[in-house]
């Protein structure tokens, strides 16, 4: 974490703090609500990082999954996963590319 992250995340909800605390002046609140809204504000952020880690995570896990069964279906290729979620294949023998062969259907 660089100094300018710390700087900014100590300053956030200091700045929070006497915004909501000066609301609750004007508006004849107890002080303590401002501390209550702070802390939920807080805690929404917080769970929403974590809902967010753990999706990407599981993201990267299934991406490497499907990686490792192409590798495992294709041995003796080169595998690379495309920006538009194809698959390109290089044969490791020529380093020419490898077509993936298309099945047949039987309707025809």
């Amino acid at each position: 974490m660089s100094f300018r992250e710390m700087l900014l995340a100590l300053a956030v909800p200091v700045l929070l703090w006497f915004g909501l605390s000066r609301i609750c002046d004007l508006l004849w609140h107890r002080p303590w609500i401002a501390g209550a809204v702070l802390c939920a504000l807080i805690l929404i952020a917080s769970v929403l990082a974590l809902v967010n880690t753990v999706r990407e995570r599981r993201a990267a896990y299934k991406a490497g999954e499907e990686l490792r069964q192409m590798r495992l279906c294709y041995p003796a290729c080169h595998v690379k996963r495309l920006r538009g979620g194809d698959w390109f294949l290089t044969d490791r023998a020529t380093g020419r590319e490898y077509e993936i062969p298309r099945e047949e259907t039987a309707d025809a």
